[in-house]
C-alpha cells in the first residue's frame, strides 16, 4: 500500500499514510505509558509529558512551577511549548501535545477545562502619562485613549473589546501585538496605554518602568484554564505534573 505521494521535491502522505502514523504514534505512547508504570513500581516516574502554553502563562505562571517540578522529578522530560490559543487546541486534539494552558478557554466536546487562576486586569500606562498618578481610575475614563492592543484574532482582543462595547468606550488603537511582552514594551515608549493582566506586570511597575491602575468600583478578571484531550489517557508523568500544580482532575 502506497504511504507517500511524491510533488516535486516534497512529500505527502496518503489516506493510509496518515492511518499508518496516526495509529502508530498511539501504539509508541502506550509503548512508553507501559514503561513508565512499570518503573514507577520501584519509584522511578519517568516519562515525557508535551505541554503548550500561551506567553503570559508560560512566562508568569508556569516558569516557577516548571523548575520545582524538574528537581522533584529529575527522569521526567518536560517538553514546554509557547504557542498561539487557536494552535494549542488544534495540537490538543490532533494529540501532539498532552495538556494546554490558554486564557479565556472555550468549551468544545473533546476537551475537558480545568480552571486554574483568574488574572485581574489593569490599565497599563508609561510612568509619564497623565493618568499614571492616579490611584484608581473609572473605566469610563478610558474613552478616546491611545491604545496598545491585542491582534483582532486573540480571546484577550476578543475580551477587552467586549468591556468597551459594554461600557459604551471607543478607544484609538495605534498598535496590534499577539503578545504582552510586546505590548509592554509599546506602552514603555509612551506609545499608548494598555489593558493587561496584573501579574504580567508587577516587576516593571516594581522598577517603576510602567505604572499600574485598578479600575474603579468594578473588577475585570481574565480566566487561565488547562486543556486536556477528553479521548486521552494521561500518562502518570502528566498526573503528577497536574498534581503539582494542584490542579484538581
Amino acid at each position: 500500500t502506497p504511504l507517500l505521494i511524491k510533488r516535486n521535491k516534497s512529500f505527502t502522505l496518503t489516506a493510509a499514510g496518515k492511518v499508518l502514523y496516526e495509529e502508530s504514534r498511539k501504539i509508541l505512547e502506550e509503548y512508553q505509558k507501559l514503561v513508565a508504570n512499570i518503573k514507577a513500581l520501584s519509584g522511578v516516574i519517568q516519562g515525557e509529558i508535551k505541554v503548550a502554553t500561551i506567553y503570559s502563562i508560560g512566562l508568569y505562571e508556569l516558569n516557577e512551577t516548571v523548575k520545582k517540578f524538574m528537581d522533584k522529578y529529575p527522569a521526567i522530560h518536560l517538553d514546554v511549548e509557547f504557542s498561539q490559543s487557536a494552535n494549542i487546541y488544534q495540537d490538543l486534539l490532533e494529540g501532539r501535545i498532552d495538556i494546554g494552558f490558554v486564557a479565556y478557554p472555550k468549551e468544545h466536546p473533546n476537551i475537558n477545562i480545568l480552571p486554574f487562576k483568574n488574572d485581574t486586569l489593569i490599565l497599563v500606562t508609561h510612568p509619564r502619562h497623565p493618568l499614571a498618578k492616579l490611584k484608581n481610575i473609572a473605566v469610563g475614563r478610558i474613552n478616546g485613549l491611545d491604545f496598545i492592543g491585542f491582534a483582532e484574532d486573540t480571546p484577550s482582543a476578543q475580551a477587552i473589546k467586549a468591556i468597551c462595547d459594554k461600557n459604551n468606550i471607543t478607544l484609538k488603537t495605534k498598535m496590534v501585538f499577539d503578545n504582552i511582552e510586546l505590548i509592554k514594551r509599546a506602552v514603555e515608549i509612551n506609545a499608548g496605554v494598555s489593558i493587561l493582566p496584573s501579574s504580567t506586570v508587577a516587576q516593571e511597575i516594581e522598577h517603576r518602568l510602567l505604572c499600574g491602575i485598578p479600575f474603579r468600583a468594578v473588577k475585570f478578571f481574565r480566566p487561565l484554564a488547562i486543556l486536556l484531550n477528553k479521548n486521552k489517557t494521561l500518562s502518570l508523568a502528566a498526573q503528577k505534573f497536574l498534581e503539582n500544580i494542584h490542579a484538581k482532575i
